[in-house]
């Protein structure tokens, strides 16, 4: 599994909304990895400071 933080609610919304996720490079490698040699990945979304998953 893997969490997922944004900076803020509204960009998790985008996403959701858009069915896309934006990372830094060294995550996009650790992701497509998993993707390619799993069965089911589970991404655990949360927004910075507000101490709960979304």
């Amino acid at each position: 599994y893997f969490i997922v933080k944004s900076c803020n609610r509204e960009n998790l919304e985008l996403s959701v909304q858009q069915g896309v996720w934006a990372t830094q490079r060294s995550n996009e490698a650790k992701l497509n990895e998993a993707f390619d040699s799993a069965e089911n990945v589970v991404l655990i979304f949360s927004v910075n400071r507000t101490r709960h998953f979304q």
